[in-house]
């Protein structure tokens, strides 16, 4: 079952009833709370759900105004959690230390299997962060991470793990600065990666030599 809570003026206290609700819930598998003021108190309660629920498996928090200490809490639950697989967190401020958090979490996780973190106004350096849940999460199935400064340098840390991962199949990076250098990287690494189903490159200002160097990576993959 599903619950939409988007749009709306619950606030911190809205979120945390929910979140006490969802720890006695035994149906409830996905809550949307897009656009709603969390807040740390929030955070923690949704923490305490993941934590504590036997059903829940996916958060869809787009646009929450969740800071690095919101997401750092969120991803210490994820180590603990015995169904959780799925955490949107498009458009919040999840930062560099939230993504080490979350990495964390997702990599001493057993069930997790999609992760969102588009326009969170993060670099490269998130990438290298992420590097460990990437490849050490053998459940791990899709991650999105479009519209942040990804680049080149992020392309080639993510044309690596896709090379390595058995399990990654989806990997989002719409308008992330990709580039012809960047798609170097990950053509090398669509051409070794045995699991891959799509790769998104929409508006990263790929070239002729882009295209090549993705094509080389197609006509060799497994």
């Amino acid at each position: 079952r599903r619950l939409v809570v988007s749009d709306t003026n619950i606030g911190p206290f809205g979120v945390m009833a929910l979140g006490e609700a969802l720890q006695k819930a035994r149906q409830l598998e996905d809550l949307h709370l897009g656009s709603a003021c969390v807040g740390l108190d929030g955070c923690l309660s949704l923490a305490r759900a993941i934590v504590g629920s036997s059903t829940l498996k996916a958060l869809r928090l787009q646009g929450c105004g969740i800071n690095s200490d919101g997401t750092e809490v969120l991803g210490e639950a994820l180590a603990k959690s015995r169904s959780f697989e799925a955490l949107d967190l498009p458009h919040n401020q999840t930062g560099l230390a939230g993504v080490v958090a979350l990495a964390r979490g997702i990599t001493q996780s057993r069930t997790f299997r999609h992760l969102d973190l588009k326009s969170n106004m993060l670099d490269a350096g998130a990438v290298l962060a992420l590097a460990p849940a990437l490849s050490g999460c053998k459940t791990l199935h899709s991650v999105e991470l479009g519209y942040n400064c990804v680049e080149a340098v992020g392309a080639q840390v993510l044309g690596q793990l896709m090379a390595a991962s058995a399990s990654l199949q989806h990997v989002g990076l719409s308008h992330a600065g990709i580039l012809d250098e960047g798609a170097a990287f990950l053509g090398a690494g669509l051409g070794k990666s045995a699991s891959l189903r799509t790769l998104d490159l929409q508006a990263c200002g790929l070239g002729v030599a882009g295209a090549q160097a993705l094509a080389e990576g197609v006509a060799v993959a497994p």
